[in-house]
């Protein structure tokens, strides 16, 4: 196994290409924030081509050039509490961000190659340079991403079963309301997800967010309700379908 672990830098992909060459690899694990795009996308193509299969360990979060090389696995691996995060390229000038129109044909030509389908590369592509689309199993299966669970023993979990939500440290659902029935949330519309728990309620969640910006959307944001908390998803069962 090969681990990509911290920032994505220059010269990075050169470094995974000589390191790949020289023993045998089976799995790429992932964890890293992402950094530069294009090592990103050589280290995803490269994965690729070797047919090797790629990982994000539980309670980890792999995030921007990391998830793009993530998706280059022949089989992409995620445990229940594992997060993959996408969003536009962009540049930056005198700290601002912008979108790159340049980097975002890149990156389409790459999910071309990887043969995903429409939802998939809008999920991918689709959130701004400063916010994120954080991938779990109930959206991997809503988007059409082909991802296969381990719980930590290695044992594999089918998507279509009871999927734990519960979150990598650091990340949290915001839980709008509650209720005995899904066709009692007033705020289903408004959720990202509809999940049912372990004591056989169902909840609106939006997210995951990283907690500091869950905090602010809930001071900022005036679609959430005064009563929205936020959760670990720690007995969040599964998503139903939308």
């Amino acid at each position: 196994m090969v681990v990509v672990q911290g920032d994505i830098v220059h010269g990075d992909a050169e470094r995974f290409l000589d390191t790949v060459r020289s023993v045998d690899v089976g799995a790429v694990l992932l964890k890293s924030p992402g950094g530069n795009l294009v090592e990103g996308l050589v280290i995803g193509r490269a994965i690729r081509a070797s047919g090797f299969t790629t990982g994000v360990a539980p309670g980890t979060a792999c995030a921007s050039a990391c998830a793009l090389a993530w998706l280059g696995g022949t089989t992409r691996y995620m445990d229940p509490t594992s997060l993959v995060g996408f969003h536009a390229a962009y540049v930056e000038e005198s700290g601002r961000f912008s979108q790159s129109g340049v980097g975002n044909a890149l990156v389409g030509a790459y999910l071309n190659e990887l043969e995903l389908g429409f939802d998939a590369i809008v999920f991918v592509s689709s959130a701004a340079p400063n916010e994120m689309n954080w991938l779990n199993a109930a959206k991997a299966r809503k988007v059409g991403i082909d991802v296969v669970l381990l719980e930590a023993d290695g044992s594999e979990v089918t998507i279509e079963r009871e999927v734990s939500l519960r979150l990598p440290s650091g990340f949290r659902w915001i839980v709008l309301e509650s209720s005995t029935s899904p066709e009692l949330l007033k705020t289903a519309e408004l959720a990202d997800q509809v999940v049912q728990t372990q004591n056989g309620y169902f909840a609106s969640v939006i997210g995951p967010y990283e907690k500091f910006v869950a905090d602010n959307l809930k001071m900022t944001k005036t679609f959430i309700p005064s009563d929205a908390y936020l959760s670990s998803g720690n007995g969040f069962l599964f998503a139903l379908s939308k």
